[in-house]
């Protein structure tokens, strides 16, 4: 599925208006951060409730290609995968389209990531080989990734598909998607 990015920043700007709202009444005399991008996990291992993925028959292994370590739970998880609805849009020449995945972090009062819930969409399970893309490319959104113009990028915003081809995707985060996170991760230190 198609994953643009004009339509996600409509979709971010309207959930940092509801952080911003429950920000508001849970920590009033705390201001929000201004730039979710910026928010990190407070831990080294990042720990992830995969079981959701693993009936969609993602290849978790596949998460550590970010070059970040992952820890499997059951529970007090920091990145969630869950089967749902996902958002839907309209692409000219192909119509309306549904999401395949979509990420959602949640901050707390010191500007850490509390969780990162990634949604698969349950309108069409993929072919394991683009689960695994679609939740590397949503868990690169929870690390604070966001979408390119590279075609091979596993952040590129044109996934490979029937609907919308881009024959040169990469399934897995290459050399300079490593190398962005680094130097994200750097930068939020």
């Amino acid at each position: 599925m198609n994953d643009m990015s004009k339509g996600d920043k409509v979709y971010v700007s309207g959930v940092g208006i509801v952080l911003a709202l429950v920000w508001a009444l849970v920590w009033p005399d705390v201001k929000p951060p201004e730039n979710t991008e910026s928010l990190r996990f407070e831990n080294s291992v990042i720990r992830v409730d995969a079981n959701a993925a693993i009936e969609w028959g993602v290849d978790l292994d596949a998460l550590e290609g970010w070059g970040v370590p992952v820890e499997l739970v059951d529970h007090d998880a920091d990145v969630v995968f869950e089967v749902g609805p996902t958002r839907s849009q309209v692409v000219p020449g192909f119509g309306t389209l549904y999401v395949a995945g979509q990420a959602q972090k949640v901050p707390n009062r010191d500007n850490w990531i509390e969780q990162c819930t990634i949604t698969l969409s349950d309108r069409n399970r993929p072919a394991a080989k683009d689960a695994t893309a679609i939740a590397v490319h949503e868990f690169g959104h929870c690390l604070g990734m966001e979408h390119n113009d590279e075609a091979k990028s596993i952040m590129s915003t044109v996934m490979n598909s029937e609907v919308v081809p881009n024959k040169l995707f990469s399934y897995e985060p290459t050399e300079a998607d490593r190398q962005a996170l680094s130097a994200r991760l750097g930068a939020t230190r």
